[in-house]
C-alpha cells in the first residue's frame, strides 16, 4: 500500500511539474505573482487547504457512526528531486463530519466498519483546470454498504435493435440467452443477438413506442425486467429481489429542447435487475438510441449475470 500511495504521489507531482511551466509563464508574463522556483510552486500549493465534510448513511439512508477513518497524506518535499513522505493516522468519526488539512498535495481517505465494505475518497491541491475544486468536497454522502458474499458473475451485452434498410423492411433483432453445462463455472451462459420475424423466437426483443418518445424493451416467457432506476455504484447492488418483474419497460429518449431540431434521440442510462425463463438473475446497464432519420432503434444493454442460479449480484469480477 505504501509503495501505490508513493506512487500516486509522484504521478501527481508530474502533473504539479507540468503545470509549474504553466504557472511561471502566465503569472511571470502576467506580473501577478512571483513564483522564484519549482520549490516555491511546490510550497505554495502544499498550503491550499484540503476539505472533506459531509454525513455516513446506510443504504437505507440512516446515519452510521463510530466509522474508522485512516487518512493517508501526501506532501512532495523536494519537486526537482522527486522526493515525497506521507503520513498516516485513523480516527473514528459518527454520521456527520468536517475535516480540513493544510501542508499536503494529496490525502486518501478510507472509511471501514466492521460488516461493512469500506469506502474510499481523495483529495488533491493539484489542479489541471481553474474551474476545477479537487481539494473540496462539501456536503458528501459516505454509503456504507453491508458486506456480503462477493460472486464472479459473467459480462455481456444484450443489443436488440429495429433497423430499416434501404427498401423500408425492418430488419429485428432480439436477444436469446442459452445455457449449457462448464467445469470451471457450472451453468455458462452465451449471449445471442440474432434475427427474427416471430417476436416469440427470441427471449428479448424492441418495440418503438407509437408516439416516437422512446423505446420498450419486452420479455417473452417466465423473462422479466424490474422498473428502471437510478445506482449510485453498480457494483454494490443488493441482491436481485425474488419476484415483481414486469414483461417490458419503456426507456423514454431525452426530451428536446425549445426550438431544437428533431434529430438522434437518447434516453439516459438507467438500471434495471431481470429474471430469466431458468431462474437465473442478472443486472443491466441500459439505454435507448435512435438515430436521426429513424432507419437504426436500438436498445444497448451491459449486463452481468450470475449462472449459478442465486439473486446474488455483487461482483467487482466477471468473465
Amino acid at each position: 500500500m505504501k509503495k501505490y500511495i508513493l506512487l500516486c504521489i509522484v504521478a501527481t507531482m508530474l502533473l504539479l511539474l507540468a503545470l509549474s511551466f504553466y504557472w511561471k509563464y502566465y503569472y511571470g508574463n502576467n506580473k501577478t505573482c512571483n513564483v522564484e522556483s519549482l520549490n516555491d510552486f511546490n510550497r505554495v500549493l502544499a498550503q491550499k487547504e484540503i476539505s472533506l465534510s459531509g454525513n455516513i448513511v446506510d443504504e437505507q439512508g440512516m446515519p452510521v457512526n463510530d466509522v474508522m477513518l485512516e487518512i493517508t497524506k501526501g506532501k512532495m518535499t523536494d519537486l526537482i528531486k522527486m522526493r515525497g513522505v506521507e503520513e498516516k493516522e485513523q480516527i473514528k468519526v459518527n454520521s456527520v463530519f468536517s475535516l480540513k488539512f493544510a501542508g499536503f498535495h494529496v490525502i486518501y481517505f478510507k472509511f471501514s466498519k466492521e460488516g461493512y465494505y469500506p469506502v474510499e475518497e481523495k483529495l488533491t491541491t493539484i489542479s489541471a483546470s481553474p474551474k476545477d475544486n479537487p481539494n473540496k468536497k462539501e456536503n458528501l454522502k459516505i454509503v456504507m454498504r453491508k458486506a456480503g458474499e462477493f460472486v464472479q458473475l459473467k459480462q455481456g451485452w444484450m443489443m436488440p435493435s429495429l433497423k430499416t434498410d434501404e427498401d423500408g423492411k425492418v430488419l429485428k433483432k432480439g436477444w436469446v440467452y442459452k445455457a449449457r453445462e462448464n467445469e470451471k463455472h457450472g451453468v455458462f451462459d452465451r449471449m445471442n443477438n440474432i434475427p427474427y420475424d416471430d417476436p416469440t423466437e427470441v427471449d428479448v426483443y424492441l418495440e418503438e413506442d407509437k408516439d416516437g418518445k422512446g423505446l420498450w424493451l419486452i420479455a417473452n416467457g417466465e423473462n422479466g425486467f424490474t422498473e428502471p432506476f437510478e445506482a449510485v455504484d453498480f457494483t454494490y447492488l443488493p441482491e436481485a429481489p425474488e419476484d415483481g418483474y414486469a414483461k417490458r419497460i419503456f426507456l423514454p429518449f431525452i426530451p428536446l429542447e425549445e426550438g431544437e431540431e428533431d434529430c438522434s434521440r437518447r434516453s439516459k442510462p438507467k438500471y434495471c435487475y431481470f429474471k430469466l425463463q431458468e431462474g437465473v438473475y442478472g443486472k443491466m446497464s441500459v439505454e435507448a438510441t435512435q438515430n436521426s432519420d429513424k432507419t437504426k432503434r436500438e436498445v444497448s444493454g451491459s449486463y452481468y449475470i450470475n449462472p449459478k442460479s442465486s439473486r446474488n449480484l455483487r461482483s467487482k469480477n466477471s468473465y
